[in-house]
């Protein structure tokens, strides 16, 4: 059901279409777990299960893994593989509610006025929802014929997100980004090094400005 939905996400709405890109790669984690379960067998004592288990280590993640199970099994439903959504009903972790939802008409418009490397981290940021500090320290030896392969910073936890077409692009246009030959960074400055927290940051409050002065 899964490999159905991934070939026909043309399908979906725009705000699906979000939850997609940003959490596509992480949602192997479930499959981990649900891979082997026929999708009918599956029930929400088991979502909830998943989501209490899952939840000790990143509750907020989990949410978002179990949202968008719920929008494959939304179609699950359309294309006879199930009967009803497990997802429905179960009770997620509380999350802090943030001020306003950024619709993706303001990201496009931001990346417009960000410049070439600001844009293409925003949308590799966008596709693989990764930590700043992550993405910051990512080198090119991590990115594999499987994926790209990350020890994230706060957790240590290993994490391998699969090759799938948005995040090959996504990596495809970072690398074509002018880069010293001896860069051994995904994004880096022009001394091949990668960019400080600092440095990213003032570059960003920069993009701030502009966006607030044309807002």
């Amino acid at each position: 059901m899964i490999q159905h939905f991934a070939i026909r996400t043309h399908l979906l709405t725009l705000t699906e279409r979000r939850t997609v890109l940003c959490h596509y790669c992480v949602i192997y984690s479930a499959i981990d777990v649900f891979g082997a379960m026929p999708p009918s067998s599956i029930r929400p004592l088991h979502i909830a299960e998943y989501l209490r288990l899952r939840g000790r280590e990143a509750p907020i993640q989990a949410n978002r893994e179990v949202s968008l199970l719920s929008v494959i099994f939304s179609f699950g439903l359309q294309w006879g593989y199930v009967e009803r959504n497990p997802c429905t009903g179960v009770r997620r972790h509380t999350e802090k509610g943030r001020d306003r939802y950024i619709t993706d008409e303001e990201f496009v418009a931001v990346q417009n006025i960000a410049g070439d490397f600001l844009s293409a981290m925003m949308e590799f940021a966008y596709i693989t929802a990764m930590r700043k500090s992550d993405i910051l320290t990512l080198r090119l030896d991590q990115i594999t014929a499987e994926g790209v392969f990350v020890r994230q910073g706060k957790t240590s936890k290993r994490q391998l997100f699969t090759w799938i077409a948005d995040l090959r692009c996504g990596v495809d246009r970072a690398k074509s980004l002018p880069r010293p030959v001896r860069g051994l960074h995904l994004f880096c400055n022009r001394r091949g090094q990668p960019y400080t927290v600092t440095g990213f940051n003032a570059m960003w409050n920069r993009v701030q400005v502009k966006w607030g002065i044309r807002s």
